[in-house]
């Protein structure tokens, strides 16, 4: 078996500072496309989970225009926005709060690819590396849609494309940096992805749709979480999940 990329645990100081961060499948093609967002009903989700903490980071999947969301739910002028890799499933895009974070690098890489059973495509993930403004400390965010068939891991099978996703932080992260996860991984705890990412990273949340394959994974240590919403679909076939982290 391939061993997985070393990683490190971050361990959090004083003073402690709390990291807002959401993860949301927007179900593009039906929301947006079919259904105009029925009403406007994902960006206010967006908008009012948004209040009174801003989210720090936002990862989306099924997102082909990270600009239109976040104006739609009033709060483009406050984002750096990264837009996906071109295709239709990578169409990911994160959402940075300029106020709290400078950002170092970003970048983007393909991961996996579907199996042959239910064939999109290639799949991505994106990641950018950020210094908080008020204290200097320094977080990696990555933010992946992954391959169907759910729990397969794709054509490559779950070891691999964990390893591909340890390997993307591995390679662009610097060793001390915290590191925050999201995504729909189309893999739920049941499957080889989670038992060889959980070997690196701990989960900080999940949904309940389709067995929990959306999440939000962490390297801090000890006990991180402060909070977290399912904060429902907002249109979405996908929950919408939210949670604090003590960075």
């Amino acid at each position: 078996a391939a061993s997985m990329p070393a990683l490190w645990t971050y361990a959090a100081v004083e003073p402690e500072i709390h990291v807002k961060v959401l993860t949301y499948n927007l179900f593009w093609w039906s929301l947006f496309r079919d259904h105009h967002t029925e009403g406007g009903a994902p960006f206010r989700l967006i908008k009012q989970s948004g209040q009174p903490e801003a989210y720090d980071l936002m990862g989306f999947q099924e997102c082909d225009d990270g600009d239109l969301v976040l104006r739609g739910a009033g709060l483009h002028d406050q984002y750096t926005i990264h837009r996906g890799m071109g295709q239709e499933t990578t169409a990911i895009c994160m959402a940075v709060l300029k106020s709290a974070w400078q950002e170092i690098s970003a970048g983007a890489a393909v991961v996996a690819e579907d199996g042959d059973d239910e064939y999109f495509g290639k799949r991505g993930a994106q990641w950018v590396r950020l210094r908080h403004r008020g204290t200097g400390r320094t977080l990696f965010f990555v933010n992946h849609h992954g391959p169907l068939p759910i729990n397969s891991g794709g054509k490559c099978g779950g070891e691999i494309t964990a390893n591909k996703l340890l390997s993307v932080v591995h390679d662009n992260a610097v060793q001390g940096d915290a590191v925050v996860m999201t995504g729909d991984f189309n893999a739920n705890p049941s499957s080889a992805t989670f038992h060889y990412l959980g070997q690196r990273l701990s989960r900080a949340f999940g949904g309940s749709r389709f067995g929990g394959i959306d999440s939000i994974f962490t390297n801090i240590g000890g006990n991180p979480v402060v909070s977290t919403h399912n904060l429902g679909q907002g249109g979405s076939d996908h929950d919408a999940l939210a949670v604090i982290l003590r960075l």
